[in-house]
């Protein structure tokens, strides 16, 4: 009886650590992808890495030289991150984002060539 239970216990635990590397495997996966659409905007927008600046913070701190309408486009990417960023369906967010993403290249990419 005792070494029924101890097998049982010992069952749950690898069952229970094996979901929970797989979960934390997901999430890190999920991470990245945000990190790099970040990345990516950084790269477009030539704003600077600020590790410690939220979304928010980077939307009120973007440089009064650019055009009104490089200023729409990133504030318009920007909210669209933060109310996105931790929504419940991570494929749609993502596109939704790379769109908006693709939108600012677009509109930054028009005002270096004029």
């Amino acid at each position: 009886m005792r070494y029924g239970g101890l097998l049982v216990l010992v069952f749950l635990f690898v069952r229970e650590y094996r979901r929970l590397r797989g979960q934390q495997a997901r999430l890190g996966s999920r991470l990245q992808q945000w990190q790099k659409l970040w990345n990516r905007f950084l790269a477009i927008s030539k704003l600077p890495a600020n590790p410690a600046w939220t979304a928010a913070t980077y939307a009120d701190n973007l440089p009064k030289h650019w055009p009104s309408a490089w200023q729409t486009a990133v504030q318009e990417f920007l909210h669209s991150y933060n109310a996105l960023r931790f929504s419940e369906n991570d494929e749609q967010a993502i596109q939704d984002i790379e769109q908006s993403l693709e939108k600012c290249s677009q509109i930054f990419s028009k005002g270096n060539t004029a």
